[in-house]
Order: structure tokens, then sequence, then C-alpha cells
């Protein structure tokens, strides 16, 4: 009898090589599921607070120009409203009255965003009855990320 209570001792003393090694797998399981969400995550709140604001200035100034003018600005024009808008993250063309923002981060700063150097949102205007009421938000970063407003 007092050789069983040994046993037993030994047996609950502490985990196994087995059982950590399951345990070890399961952390690394749950890590390599878990790295990718959280890195899109990030990558999402940085075109929502970095991007998406500079889009929505430009968005503005063309909707403006175009409640003023019954016309969408010409290239000049819109040349003129981009020296206003802080576009360093971003190369901005404007095009039959799409809107392509392309994603340029310069190197060294945002190295999330810089992943997705090279990417597009690109801005449609929705007309009704000769006025822009919206704007159409896709793109392969809009995509990817669920990016929308």
């Amino acid at each position: 009898m007092i050789k069983d209570q040994r046993n037993t001792r030994r047996r609950s003393a502490g985990m196994s090589v087995v059982e950590l090694i399951i345990a070890l797998c399961i952390l690394g399981i749950l890590a390599a599921v878990g790295i990718p969400t959280y890195t899109r995550y990030v990558q999402q709140a940085k075109v929502i607070s970095s991007v998406i604001p500079v889009i929505y200035l430009v968005e503005t100034s063309i909707t403006i120009h175009h409640s003023l003018n019954h016309e969408m600005p010409n290239q000049e024009e819109f040349q003129q409203m981009l020296n206003e808008i802080d576009t360093r993250l971003l190369s901005i063309e404007f095009s039959d009255g799409v809107l392509t923002a392309t994603l340029a981060v310069p190197a060294g700063e945002e190295p999330l965003l810089a992943k997705l150097n090279g990417s597009q949102l690109i801005a449609e205007p929705r007309f009704a009855d000769d006025r822009i009421v919206a704007w159409n938000l896709g793109g392969p970063i809009a995509e990817d990320l669920d990016v929308s407003y």
C-alpha cells in the first residue's frame, strides 16, 4: 500500500515530455492562426487611419467642384486640389471620373502599410439628378482588408 502511494506521487509531480510537446503544438497552431489575423487587422486600421481620410478629402474637393461648376475637374484643377492635401503615402490619379489611389509609402515609414505598396483603392462617384451623392470604394485594398464607408 505504501509503495502504491509513492508511485502515484511521482506520476503527478509535473508534466511529462509528451504533455509539454502537446501544449507547445497547441500554442504553435494558435500562433499560426492568430499572427496573420492580427497583422491583417493592424493593416486595416492603418489604412483606415492614414489613407481613407486623404481619399475622403480628395473626394470632397471633387464633389464641391462638381456642385459649383456642374462638371468634373480637369487635370489642372485636380492637381491644384492635390497640392492642398498631404498625399505622401499615396499616388492619386483622376481619370474619366474615377479616382485611383495607389499606395506609395516611402521607405522606412509605416512598415505594415509598405507591405501593401502598389495596391490600389478605387473610388467612383454615384450620381443622382446630376449630383454626386456618394462615392463607392473598391479595388484590391478595399476587398482584401474589407475597407468601406
